[in-house]
């Protein structure tokens, strides 16, 4: 059950994108839970429109729905103007999301399919708290299945929203529910500026209270340690997300990479991303790659690549500054050169 079964590539927190491996038994295992959870069978039918190489449609949809017995139901590619007679027509009554989508769909203007189809359930990541109430109301949708989740970590978050409640977050732990989970998951104090764990006088971790925001651990045990995701061929990576010590001597924690923080209500918000990789457009870009496609213009000499917040917008929009080479000026500088040189080794996203 852990023959290799597939290769995902993810940009992680650091450095360039990396290959994390997907046993057969982590595939099916994920599948067999999501099946479960949202209580697929046959007779349901799945829309999605993402590509099938990226880890939701794969992971949060293909396999599930083919373990299931149920059907997918493939669009060709986003587009607010055919998404809802598609799904409509198809009878489709889940349909899977990522929240860019969700933004470009309620500021769309108004579908005559719409609210003219069978869907019960949206199941996804990223929903933005801007978004959801919208979302909901506009397109008749009953339940809102938010998830978190990652290729190289582990650990999930699910959030059944029905209600203004769990509205805006990606999980809810009540008192018992915390205890639990606190053996095997921790949200931990960071020093955001050097992206290091906060410790106490005797060197371990600090935990973070209510509503402080916390970067996500979670436990390497002796059960699942041969499950935990790793990188192909390059174990550096893997040790690198990889911490001791953090509660008592010789444990092991799995580093997440992501702040969280939960209210006095037990409900968790994610709040940002560490390290040097941001999300534009749903898709993970690594600042490290970009700049290192950048500093292959002749008349660029460094360049740093950064994401910046834009108001409406989910993620961060790529920006970079630039030193230029010897001998180059702004006057001299190929503007268009650029462009042309971007456009030929960077995704049209």
């Amino acid at each position: 059950m852990e023959s290799l079964r597939s290769l995902i590539f993810t940009s992680g927190t650091t450095g360039l994108p990396k290959c994390v491996v997907v046993s057969t038994g982590r595939e099916l295992g994920t599948a067999n839970s999501i099946k479960r959870y949202l209580k697929l069978k046959q007779g349901d039918r799945m829309y999605t429109c993402m590509p099938l190489y990226h880890t939701s449609a794969h992971g949060l949809c293909t396999t599930p729905t083919i373990h299931a017995g149920s059907t997918i139901v493939l669009g060709r590619k986003f587009s607010h103007k055919t998404f809802w007679p598609e799904v409509a027509t198809s009878e489709a009554n889940i349909i899977q999301y990522v929240g860019e989508m969700c933004r470009y769909l309620v500021n769309s203007p108004p579908n005559p399919y719409e609210r003219q189809h069978k869907v019960q359930k949206a199941w996804g990541n990223g929903m933005r708290p801007d978004v959801w109430e919208r979302f909901r109301e506009r397109f008749d949708i009953p339940i809102i299945h938010e998830v978190y989740g990652s290729t190289d970590g582990l650990g999930a978050m699910l959030n059944p929203n029905a209600g203004p409640f769990t509205a805006n977050c990606i999980g809810l732990r009540g008192l018992l529910v915390n205890h639990i989970y606190s053996k095997f998951e921790a949200r931990v104090k960071m020093d955001v500026d050097t992206e290091e764990i906060l410790r106490d006088q005797r060197g371990f971790a600090i935990r973070s209270g209510i509503n402080e925001p916390g970067q996500v651990l979670h436990k390497v045990t002796p059960m699942i340690a041969a499950i935990a995701p790793q990188y192909y061929r390059n174990d550096d990576a893997t040790q690198s997300r990889r911490i001791h010590d953090v509660f008592e001597k010789g444990d092991t924690w799995i580093q997440s990479g992501d702040l969280f923080r939960q209210d006095a209500d037990g409900r968790i918000y994610f709040v940002d991303r560490l390290g040097d990789t941001f999300r534009w457009k749903s898709e993970n870009v690594s600042t490290a790659e970009v700049s290192d496609l950048f500093g292959k213009f002749t008349h660029i000499a460094a360049t740093n690549v950064y994401g910046v917040r834009i108001p409406g917008y989910e993620g961060r929009a790529g920006a970079a500054s630039i030193v230029m080479a010897d001998g180059v000026t702004e006057a001299t500088f190929d503007f268009e050169g650029l462009a042309r040189h971007a456009r030929k080794v960077l995704p049209g996203w």
